[in-house]
Parts: C-alpha cells; sequence; structure tokens
C-alpha cells in the first residue's frame, strides 16, 4: 500500500512538471502535452471529457503531423471510448480539411 501511495505521488508531481512545461514551451513544443498524455494511461485520474480536452489541445497543434494519429491511438491506450472519439475527430478533421480546401481552390 506505501509504494502504491509513493507511485501516484510522483505520477501527480510529474504530471505537474509536464503542465508547468506544456505552459512554458507549450507552443514550441509537443512533448509534455504527448507525455501528460502518456502518464495518463498508468494514472487513469482523467475523465473523458479532460482526456478529450488534452487530445483536441494536441491535434490542434501537431494535426498536420503524419504522425498524430498513431501517437494518439496509443495514448487511448485501448480505451474503446476513447478510440471512438478518436476516429470522429480524425473524420471531422479530414472533412474540415477538404471543405476549406475546396472553397478556397
Amino acid at each position: 500500500m506505501r509504494c502504491a501511495g509513493k507511485r501516484e505521488e510522483l505520477l501527480e508531481k510529474t504530471d505537474k512538471v509536464l503542465l508547468d512545461l506544456d505552459e512554458r514551451i507549450g507552443e514550441k513544443e509537443r512533448a509534455p502535452l504527448l507525455a501528460r498524455l502518456d502518464l495518463e494511461k498508468d494514472r487513469k485520474t482523467m475523465t473523458d471529457e479532460e482526456w478529450v480536452g488534452l487530445v483536441e489541445r494536441y491535434w490542434w497543434k501537431v494535426g498536420s503531423k503524419g504522425c498524430v494519429a498513431t501517437e494518439l491511438e496509443s495514448v487511448a491506450d485501448g480505451n474503446e471510448v476513447r478510440l471512438k472519439t478518436l476516429s470522429g475527430m480524425m473524420k471531422k478533421r479530414t472533412t474540415a480539411g477538404h471543405v476549406s480546401q475546396s472553397r478556397d481552390g
């Protein structure tokens, strides 16, 4: 029991460090956001709504990179609700991209 409490304390401190990093360098780096999402796989403390909010921030920040879908699938960690949410976000983003392109071109 004592080890579990210490582990959770370390995970919480790590999350706070990553949050601070994201606030300070978030515009330049995607790593703190991705690390927080990856940390959540172990912590499982976020509600689905909180998780989706963080995923949306990550998606809008780096969605143009080819690796984003694989990275987000990994942090969903097999959670069917979260995977379904990701699928919907990807479809929406793809559709929105095509609509914008057709209007501009």
